[in-house]
């Protein structure tokens, strides 16, 4: 199940989203439900929110929670990749709750991503370790491999980390994937 965590990172850094921001940020806004002003669970969006930004740097980069019962619960998923800095990390996910906040200020769920740097999402359902097949929409890296980069080093880095990917459990995962890409740059 933690592997699937991690796939489904990879997934979204592959689909696309209905909404791209000016900034680059990629941006979902579900149609599951809306919220009013006012309400205990516009109160708990205000409390995960900065609960997942102010936990993410003690938590190596990856973070889950839920806040609230009943109706009113709220899960939350902050991810940034691996090899950014706490810094550059808190300041990509408070960026993304901005986005989140501007662009879907009453929906129930929402998940957006600043580039490839890092994710955001909350619900009213859980969706940690869930195999997501939406957003559908499509977006491609029109950038070309830097000229420097081995593509037969690449087509075997690949491998491996699909292989990965697809087998082993979350820690073993990162680890693996610090070794896999880490002598690519």
């Amino acid at each position: 199940m933690q592997s699937i965590i991690c796939i489904d990172f990879v997934f979204h850094l592959l689909i696309g989203i209905n909404l791209y921001l000016a900034n680059g940020a990629l941006l979902h806004c579900y149609s599951t439900g809306n919220f009013t002003t006012n309400s205990t669970y516009a109160k708990n969006r205000a409390l995960i929110l900065s609960s997942l930004a102010s936990n993410i740097t003690a938590n190596g980069g990856f973070y889950t929670t839920a806040v609230g019962q009943g109706t009113d619960k709220i899960y939350g998923l902050v991810l940034c990749r691996f090899d950014f800095l706490s810094e550059a990390c808190s300041k990509c996910l408070n960026g993304a709750i901005e986005d989140i906040t501007a662009n879907c200020p009453k929906q129930k769920e929402a998940v957006a991503w600043r580039g490839d740097s890092c994710k955001i999402q909350y619900g009213n359902r859980l969706f940690f370790g869930q195999l997501e097949l939406e957003p559908t929409a499509a977006a491609y890296n029109s950038n070309n491999f830097p000229s420097n980069i081995n593509m037969e080093e690449f087509d075997q880095t690949w491998s491996s980390f699909v292989k990965v990917t697809a087998t082993a459990p979350l820690k073993k995962l990162m680890q693996q994937l610090l070794i896999v890409f880490g002598g690519i740059y």
